[in-house]
């Protein structure tokens, strides 16, 4: 018994070696699930909903996001993560938000 619990065990720890190890090359040679490309399509849409709304400014800005997405999500697959940069893409978020929430007026008891 204590035979196949020890086999059981060097199994189970070679598997997560190996698990391991291969989300690791993944990652080195830029096959690492990100999900980028999946968020890339959520702001096109945006931009659609945007667009039919009137709100040009706001789905130029859900493009440029889109497209930056798409970018970094190349970039990602080629193994190129210290190439992605995210500073345009926050800049243009804050900037929707801004849009987006700043028309709300917030009153302040004194």
């Amino acid at each position: 018994m204590t035979r196949l619990f020890s086999c059981i065990i060097t199994v189970t720890l070679m598997t997560l070696s190996f698990s391991a190890s291969a989300d690791y090359e993944g990652k080195s040679k830029g096959k690492a699930k990100h999900g980028f490309y999946e968020a890339a399509t959520k702001y096109k849409e945006k931009a659609a909903k945007y667009k039919k709304k009137g709100m040009h400014d706001i789905a130029k800005g859900y493009e440029r996001m889109s497209q930056i997405k798409t970018d970094a999500a190349k970039k990602a697959d080629e193994g190129r993560w210290d190439d992605i940069s995210w500073d345009e893409y926050h800049q243009i978020d804050a900037q929707i938000n801004s849009k987006l929430h700043g028309h709300k007026k917030h009153h302040h008891k004194k």
